[in-house]
């Protein structure tokens, strides 16, 4: 984890865990509040955080919304959103992660610790796969393939968010900046080209699957893990 790491925290003054800021500042983290969508925007595009954490605890700050709008602007900037325990979790928050109360603090380092980038990282691996963040080329079984610009964008939304069900209109938004849905077939024609140069069977995919009349799943088969490395290969936890 980078020394001086920047978070973001979305929050306004009447909070469930007003106790984030203070917590997160004695760890080591630079700290910025913002209590609105509006502030929380400009601290994205001036600071540049390496992690945006946004409490939907806040009676009149709605936390899915300002997820969506901060995933809009930045498409690989890491995202947890705090939901109250009697919340539903909403899939197309863009959210990297979601963090349900009650929970403690060490809950939030570890989660924190698992999505947080590492300053050097370059390499995502999800089971045998590993996707050069720098070549643009994805590798499995010692075989590698080179991407397009709009293949490689996909790829790296997919293995950011293992396991989470990702909607098309939400692809769509961060691949192709268009909420167009009219026509998605050229997503998957891309999911297509995607599946053959990662999958071992593309017609019966392991990995890029389809949830029906939502989107895709970049799953992680059972008994493989997904980390970060750097260039030469060293893992980062």
């Amino acid at each position: 984890m980078m020394r001086t790491a920047k978070i973001l925290l979305v929050q306004q003054s009447r909070s469930a865990v007003d106790w984030l800021s203070p917590v997160l500042e004695k760890k080591g983290f630079d700290v910025t509040k913002a209590r609105s969508q509006k502030a929380a925007l400009e601290r994205l595009a001036t600071d540049e955080p390496h992690l945006v954490i946004i409490d939907d605890t806040c009676p009149r700050l709605s936390g899915p919304k300002v997820c969506r709008a901060v995933r809009k602007q930045s498409q690989h900037v890491p995202i947890i959103l705090i939901l109250a325990e009697s919340s539903r979790g909403d899939e197309d928050t863009g959210a990297t992660m979601h963090l349900v109360l009650p929970f403690t603090s060490r809950k939030l380092m570890n989660r924190i610790k698992k999505i947080m980038p590492c300053e050097e990282s370059s390499v995502l691996r999800v089971g045998e796969l590993a996707l050069n963040l720098k070549a643009r080329s994805v590798t499995r079984g010692g075989v590698t393939h080179h991407l397009t610009p709009k293949q490689f964008k996909l790829l790296e939304l997919f293995m950011r968010h293992p396991g989470q069900v990702l909607t098309r209109r939400l692809i769509m938004n961060q691949v192709w900046e268009t909420d167009y849905l009219d026509d998605t077939r050229t997503l998957d024609v891309h999911v297509r080209w995607v599946r053959e140069k990662i999958e071992a069977n593309p017609s019966k995919p392991i990995y890029l699957r389809t949830v029906r009349n939502v989107g895709y799943c970049f799953a992680v088969p059972e008994g493989e893990t997904s980390t970060t490395e750097s260039a030469e290969g060293e893992e980062t936890k």
